[in-house]
């Protein structure tokens, strides 16, 4: 059988033709076009037309296959990623090591997404580490380390997805709080109407709004600290890591975190706290880290009021 007749075979088979060749036709005639070679388009529709017909689709095959591995890689690999984006936070063996010895060992930990954890520890467990290592300030000694499926060499992607609020963050004290807001807001790269669409809702949550004009150097520690998350929620990130938020706020100030908190059902919120009465919940995933280890990480089920006394037998204290 020649190709004249292998093509009139093919053409005459109508499920076959409506259902693969037609669309493989116009998506190699729409390829052609897009990369301006509309003579060269017409001219092969031309040629698809006529009996000729295994060369062109030979040829319409190779290209749709070259215009899928060049044009679509990248597609396909954030695809890829996206499978395991319910796996916010990976760590396997993690390891950090100062001059003074380690700060955390072998920590290994999975975190889902919309997961709220609270980190618990003494001084110099490694709390502090353990997040700053998450938020890409400090490289681990040793392990592996994905977040929201990036490894760390993808610093640029992670820090576009997390927001870290530490327990002393820097803001610039002559400057009022808008000022801070649009510099750190320029920094993350937002565009300015998505900017201040931004500034005045997370503004309008922590109650700063009419602070708006005030210079950092006139706010309470309580209005500082809340700037500070405001600050690290600018960018709308899927991770937000916060250090010691409750230490010094008064009550009014801590009402309006809790809030917040509670209505970020969609962010994922790890907080190392010295606090046992912070937001404690039967039924959360509650991590306890001592002299660089992790203890204890499981959901606390027990009543609540239990939690101290569980918590000073972990630590040895």
């Amino acid at each position: 059988m020649g190709y004249n007749s292998i093509a009139h075979f093919v053409l005459d088979d109508k499920c076959w033709m409506e259902n693969y060749y037609q669309p493989l036709l116009a998506k190699t005639e729409a390829f052609l076009k897009k990369y301006d070679y509309a003579d060269e388009a017409r001219e092969f529709v031309g040629i698809m037309q006529q009996e000729i017909f295994l060369a062109c689709f030979f040829a319409g095959f190779v290209l749709e296959g070259w215009y899928n591995s060049k044009v679509s890689y990248k597609a396909k690999f954030e695809h890829k990623r996206m499978k395991n984006i319910l796996e916010m936070i990976l760590l396997e063996n993690v390891c950090k090591e100062f001059d003074t010895g380690f700060s955390l060992k072998n920590i290994s930990i999975t975190v889902e997404q919309g997961e709220k954890i609270l980190v618990f520890g003494p001084n110099g467990a490694g709390k502090t580490t353990f997040l700053k290592i998450l938020s890409c300030l400090l490289s681990p000694s040793s392990g592996n380390i994905k977040i929201m499926g990036y490894p760390p060499a993808k610093r640029k992607h992670i820090l576009a997805n997390i927001g870290f609020a530490p327990q002393s963050g820097h803001l610039y004290d002559s400057l009022t709080v808008k000022q801070n807001l649009e510099f750190y807001g320029k920094m993350y790269g937002i565009a300015k109407p998505q900017l201040e669409e931004r500034m005045h809702k997370l503004l309008a949550q922590f109650n700063l709004t009419m602070k708006l004009d005030n210079k950092v150097s006139q706010l309470s520690k309580g209005m500082r600290q809340r700037l500070l998350i405001v600050k690290a929620l600018l960018h709308d990130p899927q991770i937000l890591l916060l250090d010691e938020p409750y230490a010094g706020l008064d009550l009014e100030s801590a009402e309006y975190l809790h809030n917040y908190l509670e209505s970020a059902e969609d962010k994922t919120v790890i907080t190392a706290t010295h606090d046992f009465n912070s937001e404690i919940k039967t039924g959360q995933r509650v991590i306890i880290f001592n002299q660089g280890s992790i203890v204890f990480d499981d959901r606390w089920q027990d009543n609540i009021a239990t939690f101290k006394d569980f918590y000073k037998r972990k630590v040895g204290q």
